[in-house]
């Protein structure tokens, strides 16, 4: 298992969104523009995370083959 965690990519995004207020007191609809705009985010995000867990399975992959 892979694991790259972000200890600050997904609070970005929720500040960036929802600015100070509490996660808890904010609704976000998701057939809104500002809902739509969230998702969008976390799905780059989510991607990212992907694509990157992607390359260092790779990297290790191909280091084991050499041993």
């Amino acid at each position: 298992m892979v694991h790259t965690g972000s200890r600050a990519l997904g609070p970005l995004i929720q500040s960036h969104h929802i600015g100070d207020a509490r996660p808890r007191d904010v609704v976000l609809r998701a057939d809104d523009a500002a809902g739509q705009a969230y998702l969008n985010d976390v799905q780059w995000a989510i991607r990212y995370a992907a694509s990157s867990r992607r390359r260092i399975a790779l990297a290790v992959a191909e280091v084991l083959s050499m041993i």
